[in-house]
């Protein structure tokens, strides 16, 4: 990370630049703790808890990638097919299949036996399964967002004081391979 003062590089761990002083991180509230404070959130996130907008953005240009499954359920004239409630962030590091399977596994067992959607929606959840719905952009907007209205009802600035907040922001959504 660079400091937006002086140019040079700073820790990541660091609250502030050792060449000219300047403040780069007030806020290291967790992302998940964010979202948890929103009343309106039903949908759970998966895989950041403990981890900063930054830790995110850094995980998301490494290749992390938000991801959302899907399952599929049938009695025989009646096939149910349907995205699960959880959304899972996924490391660049991970492998889709880590929190697939036990979609993977209720599809193979109980989707095929609907006719005639069954075995269609299976493969489609199969396939889901195995790779997941990719889902980063919805996800990170609404993280930026949510982000954003935090830092201005508590007035937190990231940068120094001759700086707004949206300077650094603008900064992280160039950086940002969505």
């Amino acid at each position: 990370m660079k400091c937006p003062s002086c140019g040079e590089e700073i820790a990541t761990d660091s609250n502030s630049c050792k060449y000219c002083a300047t403040k780069v991180r007030a806020d290291v509230t967790p992302i998940s703790t964010l979202l948890n404070k929103q009343k309106d959130a039903s949908v759970k996130i998966i895989g950041i808890e403990n981890m900063s907008y930054e830790d995110i953005c850094r995980e998301i240009n490494k290749g992390g990638r938000f991801v959302r499954y899907s399952q599929t359920i049938s009695v025989v004239f009646a096939s149910f097919y349907r995205p699960c409630k959880e959304i899972y962030f996924l490391k660049y590091d991970e492998k889709p299949i880590k929190y697939g399977s036990k979609y993977l596994l209720l599809s193979v067992f109980l989707g095929w036996w609907g006719i005639p959607a069954g075995p269609i929606f299976t493969i489609k959840s199969i396939f889901d399964a195995c790779k997941g719905i990719d889902v980063t952009n919805e996800v990170f907007g609404y993280i930026m967002a949510i982000r954003d209205m935090y830092n201005k009802s508590c007035n937190v600035r990231n940068v120094d004081s001759n700086s707004s907040v949206d300077t650094l922001n603008n900064s992280n959504i160039k950086s940002i391979k969505i």
